[in-house]
């Protein structure tokens, strides 16, 4: 691996990805942390996490649908 340069093998986090809210997912008013969809103050986050949130809690959701059925 001595020929790879750090780029190469970088991912989306290494440069860091857009912020958004960790309300919806949408962009975010950096200078007065506002949303910009549903216009309140939330908590910004990185796209990549919110993604990782929204997983997970579709999978716990999904889950719980698998015990209520039995």
């Amino acid at each position: 691996m001595k020929n790879y340069d750090k780029w190469k093998l970088a991912t989306p986090e290494d440069y860091g990805g857009d912020l958004v809210s960790n309300c919806c997912g949408a962009r975010v008013d950096n200078s007065e942390v506002i949303c910009l969809q549903c216009y309140e103050g939330c908590e910004p986050v990185e796209d990549y996490e919110y993604e990782a949130i929204q997983r997970e809690n579709y999978l716990e959701s999904k889950a719980d649908a698998e015990r209520d059925e039995r």
